[in-house]
């Protein structure tokens, strides 16, 4: 390449591939210069779905001693998560993301049905249990633009402390009618509590991606599905992990400039 063709090379793509460091031409005159941001700052909302599987024991008491009364194997689940972002453009097409965020995820899971025979028929009842786990979440991902459009791919891992949680286990009657447990009811609670057996810190890998959207000067939007891996145990004692698939929204305001 001589060099009248390497000064082309440079004035024509490399603005374009560098020059802006989410990609937006917020210079909207040269009469107007403006100094592009390379650090952002905002706030997400992702609500999402989970896929659980596991092989976990429910334990009931009878008489002086407990016993396994039903097993849980696949379950599914929503969440919800509340965050602030922050994003760091290094470069016109990589950047690094960080977000603090607040989650509930729930799950409930059933039991095959089991029948039990009564008095000239049989009866057919059916363990439900239902969890909600509360945690503080820090994501870290590096963000790469694809094809220099405004769709990215970003990968990285979320890591995870779980704050609070609530379990409750019910048997419920499933045939006949009008079959009845002794207080009346055709739902009764096995257990309502917490679960003391839960692994207090998590690392989910999560890949994801996104497109960003242009809202005005130094402000953007991406929109974003990304999904996260089960690579730990959500319980110490029992087999119980989740896939996690996301939708998120964060918007990001430019906080230092170049």
């Amino acid at each position: 390449m001589n060099k009248k063709n390497y000064i082309l090379f440079l004035f024509f793509f490399v603005p374009i591939t560098f020059g802006f460091a989410q990609g937006f031409d917020w210079q909207y005159s040269p009469r107007l210069p403006f100094k592009f941001p390379y650090l952002f700052g905002g706030i997400s909302y992702n609500p999402g779905y989970t896929l659980n599987h596991g092989n976990m024991y429910l334990q009931e008491l009878e008489q002086t001693k407990l016993i396994d009364c039903c097993n849980f194997t696949n379950g599914t689940g929503f969440s919800n998560s509340f965050g602030l972002d922050i994003e760091y453009w290094q470069t016109g097409l990589l950047s690094f993301k960080g977000r603090l965020s607040y989650s509930v995820q729930t799950a409930k899971f059933s039991a095959p049905p089991v029948s039990v025979p009564r008095v000239g028929y049989l009866a057919t009842y059916r363990n439900d249990l239902n969890s909600s786990l509360n945690y503080i979440n820090l994501d870290l991902l590096a963000k790469y633009r694809l094809f220099n459009s405004h769709f990215s791919f970003a990968m990285g891992f979320e890591a995870g402390f779980l704050v609070s949680n609530t379990l409750t286990a019910t048997e419920s009657v499933v045939s006949p009618s009008f079959e009845r447990f002794v207080d009346g009811s055709q739902v009764r609670t096995i257990y309502d509590g917490k679960m003391s057996n839960l692994v207090k810190f998590k690392i989910i890998p999560k890949i994801s991606i996104g497109y960003d959207l242009n809202l005005g000067l130094s402000t953007y939007a991406t929109p974003s599905f990304s999904i996260g891996f089960p690579l730990m145990n959500i319980t110490q004692t029992a087999q119980w992990r989740a896939w996690h698939f996301d939708f998120g929204i964060s918007i990001y305001r430019g906080l230092l400039f170049m």
